[in-house]
């Protein structure tokens, strides 16, 4: 894989994930949505539809996000 590729993770159809970021389960996130670069999106978070995280962004636990909202690079949640 090349270092801007983003593959779909088997337990969360439609989500795409860059190969450096962490996903805990369980967490429930809508279709679209791209995770790039060494985000952590923490466990029982909820990600809304066609939502952008950026580079070295940290979602933490039981945090909610909307439908089709852009976080930007190094931001906590």
């Amino acid at each position: 894989m090349h270092g801007s590729e983003l593959c779909e993770l088997p337990e969360l159809p439609g989500v795409k994930v860059h190969e450096s970021a962490y996903v805990d389960l369980p967490t429930q996130i809508g279709a679209g949505p791209r995770i790039w670069h060494f985000a952590h999106v923490l466990k029982e978070c909820d990600i809304g539809r066609d939502c952008n995280l950026g580079q070295n962004v940290m979602v933490g636990p039981e945090v909610r996000i909307g439908n089709r909202c852009k976080i930007q690079n190094n931001v906590s949640l």
